[in-house]
């Protein structure tokens, strides 16, 4: 197994230890809105047809929102699908960080 996949698998574990922590067919999100730091506040695990990037965003937001939280984060690794991913977030407003 490759560094980066252990990473990854590391990344998926440690977010689904969480009691708020929700496998949402596509990503595994983590929403702790009183927490307010990106670790406990984001979607990551990202595995989505090019086609269906639409439909995991609105899935992702409606989920943030559910839980009354002030923003939506997604973590990108050179694992996610479509590679094309951050672009998109980019295009739909969506900001790099770090």
């Amino acid at each position: 197994m490759r560094n980066i996949d252990r990473l990854e698998q590391l990344w998926h574990n440690l977010v689904l230890i969480f009691p708020s922590a929700k496998d949402v067919s596509g990503a595994v999100v983590a929403c702790n809105p009183e927490i307010p730091m990106n670790l406990f506040n984001h979607a990551a695990d990202i595995s989505v047809n090019e086609d269906e990037a639409d439909k995991l965003l609105n899935k992702v937001a409606k989920y943030f929102v559910s839980k009354a939280s002030p923003h939506v984060c997604f973590r990108v690794s050179p694992l996610t699908h479509p590679s094309s991913f951050s672009s998109f977030l980019e295009d739909h407003g969506f900001m790099k960080e770090g």
